[in-house]
């Protein structure tokens, strides 16, 4: 049992203290239990001789005695006589000792290899983890495949510190990508402050990438550790390594998810009556008026006759007069000033409840295989995901294919050829309005008292959310990316490669849109309404893009060493970089069947509701890059990174410049 004081002392070492700390008896611990205690002195040194400061020292079995190694690396702690203690320290193997007949210990710590070791993915090479003086984080495959997500991108959410992930776009819909930054924002204004993402050495999009793919993924977070990549990675660089083929018998994996997907915290509405007192009030304040020297408040937005048949409409006893009898779809609305007035209605509608469902599936498969042997190895997987989006009105659905290739042969003992290609196709359909006003305006500002249906139980069109999602057509999106590397490795002497790589990917998008617009007038004398979408008339939109990206890169590192003490490696190389994309565009209105939404078969000739468009883009890079490092004996360490770019976007005379770094460690 240890005393108060003692408790205060061991919060304090878990803080960090590097003051050795022992536990003190309680004053009312019997005779017995003192004389079965010892006190165990000792010091912690590694394999160098040097001390460790701030070994953990525990004993095991019993969480709340221990303590943390000195300056010097000594350490005391009252233990029982037959204690066992472990010590450990990051980046060292934890040793257990009996302290049975022992009242000092001294102790070596080996190093962990298997952490120290580790070869972590850098640019244009690989380092061993211990030896890295820039700032790198690592995911690892067994992480990444933990997590039943559908895409990367997720998978890395709350991995690495200092990595931040953000959906963009609509948030809530299916397509929207999750962006990322590295410490946070890194630039002012609209520019990108996101890192820069390469798979296997190739710029790509993580969000398509399957994440059963992936072996492990670096993260450069640093200007010392991105500096090689230049003026391409002010913000950081995301490695992305995938998985390879392996000598030994054929290997054979499926694996599949199941999953069910339900909307989180949705706020819940004040019904009708509640929502135009409120309302009533903070508008009625919004225009107090001075009489006779008082502030009286003005009128709210919904009179006392409206409230009144808000409060029977939510009980169930106002009349609809035209059949004497309670009617759910009595619920008038004239005079809309915009699509989320309802100040002349008194329905009572909880829109986020209405319009969403409460569970909503998703299916993965995967099936990869993967083999060979000394002289060649071969890997393929096979990639499909299907989900549902959560509306309850308009569907919304999102396909991914994934088609994985790789293949590696060692053509001599100086030569290596690889080969590695993958596809992927995303498929998204969903409705046409569901855009940033459904987010924007429904879920922010939609009065509750607002019908969905009109006074006779028909659809209410008057820019009703719900029935534009079921009925004002739909929008489809298609990409596909077809990526392919080449990279040849040389070996002339032992530690000097020479690597030479051609990357190049085509894309591919395909848009279709078509807009319906929803028009229904019913008068019968209690109620007439018109609206639908704006323009008022139908339309059908058809867009493709195709883009090309072409990635030639030559390098090579050497390594060696002097007296068994001086260790030097360098890099040098050039890359280069063209993208091109080509856009057209054309949109017609007037569709004479909505049933069959094609180009051909709209007939406006008003120039107005006609669009023709089309683009080309093209940028080029350029780059010379090398890289030196020194380590003493293992233990001091030096990086020096340097790099000449190149950009087509900047006017002649301005377009290259230098981006050293050095760091030490």
């Amino acid at each position: 049992m240890l005393t108060y004081a003692a408790s205060l002392l061991l919060a304090s070492m878990a803080l960090g203290s590097p003051v050795a700390v022992h536990a003190t008896e309680a004053p009312l611990a019997s005779q017995s239990v003192q004389q079965n205690k010892v006190t165990i002195k000792g010091n912690v040194k590694d394999h160098l001789g040097e001390p460790i400061i701030g070994a953990s020292v525990m004993v095991k079995g019993n969480t709340k005695a221990g303590t943390i190694t000195d300056l010097d690396g000594n350490f005391q702690l009252s233990v029982p006589s037959d204690a066992v203690i472990t010590i450990s320290y990051m980046g060292y193997k934890t040793q257990t000792l009996s302290v049975a007949g022992k009242t000092s210990i001294n102790v070596v710590l080996a190093e962990d290899n298997e952490v120290l070791d580790e070869v972590v993915v850098v640019g244009f090479g690989t380092q061993k983890k211990v030896n890295l003086t820039g700032s790198v984080a690592v995911a690892d495959k067994k992480l990444i495949e933990s997590r039943p997500v559908n895409n990367a991108v997720s998978a890395l959410q709350g991995v690495v510190p200092g990595l931040n992930i953000n959906t963009s776009g609509l948030g809530g819909t299916l397509d929207a990508e999750k962006s990322i930054n590295i410490r946070g924002t890194g630039t002012i204004g609209n520019s990108s402050g996101s890192p820069l993402i390469l798979i296997d050495g190739m710029e790509g999009d993580l969000n398509a990438l399957n994440p059963w793919d992936i072996e492990s993924i670096s993260v450069l977070k640093d200007a010392a550790a991105a500096s090689i990549y230049g003026s391409r990675a002010p913000f950081g660089v995301v490695l992305v390594t995938t998985k390879s083929g392996s000598a030994g018998r054929v290997s054979v994996n499926y694996n599949n998810s199941f999953r069910w997907k339900t909307p989180l915290n949705l706020p819940k509405s004040m019904n009708s009556v509640e929502f135009i007192s409120y309302n009533n009030d903070a508008y009625g304040n919004s225009q107090m008026k001075q009489i006779d020297g008082k502030y009286v408040p003005g009128n709210g937005r919904w009179n006392d006759q409206i409230l009144e048949n808000a409060k029977a409409y939510l009980a169930g006893t106002l009349i609809d007069p035209r059949t004497g009898a309670f009617n759910p779809y009595y619920t008038e609305l004239t005079d809309a000033s915009g699509w989320w007035d309802g100040n002349n209605a008194w329905a009572n509608v909880d829109w986020l409840d209405e319009l969403y469902k409460d569970y909503t599936p998703a299916q993965e498969h995967n099936l990869s295989v993967s083999g060979g042997s000394d002289k060649v190895n071969y890997y393929f997987s096979a990639n499909y995901l299907d989900e549902d989006g959560t509306l309850k009105y308009g569907t919304e659905n999102m396909k991914r294919y994934t088609v994985t290739g790789k293949f590696s042969a060692k053509l001599a003992e100086w030569a290596k050829l690889d080969f590695s290609s993958r596809f992927v196709r995303s498929d998204y359909d969903r409705p046409t309005t569901l855009g940033s006003g459904f987010f924007d305006n429904l879920m922010r500002r939609a009065y509750p008292t607002r019908p969905l249906y009109d006074g006779n139980g028909l659809k209410q069109y008057d820019s009703n959310y719900a029935w534009l999602l079921e009925d004002g057509g739909r929008t489809g999106v298609i990409k596909d990316y077809l990526s392919n590397q080449i990279k040849a490795t040389f070996t002339p002497v032992k530690d000097w490669n020479i690597i030479a790589e051609l990357n190049f990917r085509t894309e591919n998008y395909w848009t279709h849109t078509e807009s319906f617009y929803l028009e229904s007038t019913h008068s019968d004398g209690v109620q007439k309404h018109k609206g639908g979408l704006s323009p008022a008339y139908s339309s059908v939109q058809e867009e493709s893009t195709s883009g090309l990206y072409l990635n030639p890169n030559i390098y090579t590192n050497y390594s060696f060493t002097l007296d068994e003490k001086h260790n030097f490696a360098a890099t040098a190389g050039f890359q280069a970089e063209v993208y091109q994309t080509k856009n057209v565009l054309a949109n017609r209105g007037d569709l004479a069947l909505d049933d069959k939404p094609v180009l051909d078969l709209t007939t406006s000739t008003d120039v107005s509701r006609i669009t023709l468009g089309g683009a080309l883009q093209k940028w080029r890079t350029a780059g010379f890059f090398g890289r030196i490092n020194y380590d003493y004996d293992g233990r001091y360490l030096l990086e020096a990174n340097l790099r000449y770019d190149g950009s087509s976007r900047f006017r002649k005379g301005s377009r290259w410049v230098w981006t050293p770094s050095f760091s030490a460690g």
